[in-house]
């Protein structure tokens, strides 16, 4: 992990166009999601999440109407 910090700082050091926000840039060296596609996992987990209540619901309410 040091020795990957240490390569993504010395290619963010030698950037001629040096990068707005050094973290984003770092976090791309070391394989991480870039700002958008972070943006688009965050989506997809939100809208996983709702599908997910919406199952636990009917689930609920499928095994409270066979119990009667």
């Amino acid at each position: 992990m040091v020795m990957s910090s240490g390569a993504s700082l010395v290619a963010l050091y030698k950037q001629n166009d040096k990068p707005s926000y050094a973290i984003e840039f770092i976090q791309q060296k070391l394989g991480g999601p870039t700002v958008s596609e972070y943006e688009k996992l965050q989506t997809a987990m939100s809208d996983l999440q709702i599908r997910y209540d919406e199952l636990q619901v009917h689930t609920k309410k499928s095994a409270g109407s066979s119990r009667n």
